[in-house]
């Protein structure tokens, strides 16, 4: 009678690690001759996925900005369930500027804030503000949003 466990070793994303980008990959070794079911956990309930004894890749999914706790369970035929769980945070670069006329940011989110920082009443629209911000993403070609506030049309 089997009553050994299969084991599994979430080799990625790497346990106590810090990423500054979202993590959509999870890399598990599963070692059992006799597999019968395999799911993994991202903290939203379990989702099934195809195995085998060996190297297995789950794409496809996706972290969350600060801690993520992934798990990935495999159950042999005589019931056995084995498990392993990595914990890791993911913090991407955000900043945050009052510029009136920004420049470039490579790293991640840019968070501009228009109310409190412009050049004429602090928390007031000026009569007209062009505002050029160039963001790059790991996931996107670099795009440009341009804003034109104008304060009759908006109707501040």
């Amino acid at each position: 009678m089997d009553t050994t466990s299969p084991i599994v070793n979430i080799l990625s994303p790497s346990n106590g690690a810090t990423y500054t980008s979202n993590r959509t990959q999870m890399v598990a070794t599963i070692t059992d001759d006799s597999l019968s079911q395999c799911w993994y956990d991202l903290g939203a309930g379990n989702i099934s996925f195809s195995c085998s004894n060996g190297t297995n890749t789950i794409d496809s999914i996706l972290s969350k900005q600060g801690s993520n706790t992934w798990k990935v369970y495999a159950k042999d035929l005589a019931g056995n369930v084995g498990s392993d769980t990595v914990t890791f945070t993911v913090k991407s670069s955000t900043k945050t500027t009052g510029c009136t006329s920004c420049n470039s940011y490579d790293n991640g989110p840019l968070n501009e804030t228009i109310l409190d920082n412009t050049r004429n009443n602090p928390g007031s629209f000026p009569t007209e503000e062009f505002i050029k911000l160039n963001v790059k993403s790991e996931k996107l070609n670099i795009f440009e949003i341009i804003f034109l506030w104008v304060k009759n049309l908006l109707g501040l």
